[in-house]
């Protein structure tokens, strides 16, 4: 695959299946996607969405503070919507 095959993906809907995929118990995860998606995340443009930079902040902030490594199944999940192999999955709860 070549880079001009790669579809940049908007960090926004990623953010909002992360967040619909975080179980209620793990509060303050979800607490700190809430606030990223409604405080900082419109104070961006529409192209910063797809920029790198935000894409970072949300994974060192965020992903990488609540879940280092992926163990549960919950965690494997939205690891995976992370990093796009459930793309278009946004919530299947069993």
């Amino acid at each position: 695959m070549s880079t001009d095959e790669i579809v940049p993906r908007d960090i926004a809907l990623v953010a909002l299946a992360v967040l619909a995929n975080i179980p209620e118990e793990k509060a303050e995860f979800k607490q700190a996607v809430r606030d990223f998606i409604y405080k900082d995340l419109p104070y961006r443009s529409p192209e910063m969405l797809l920029h790198p930079n935000v894409w970072s902040l949300f994974e060192t902030n965020i992903m990488h503070r609540f879940i280092p490594i992926p163990i549960e199944d919950w965690e494997k999940k939205v690891v995976d919507i992370y990093i796009g192999k459930l793309a278009n999955n946004i919530n299947t709860s069993d």
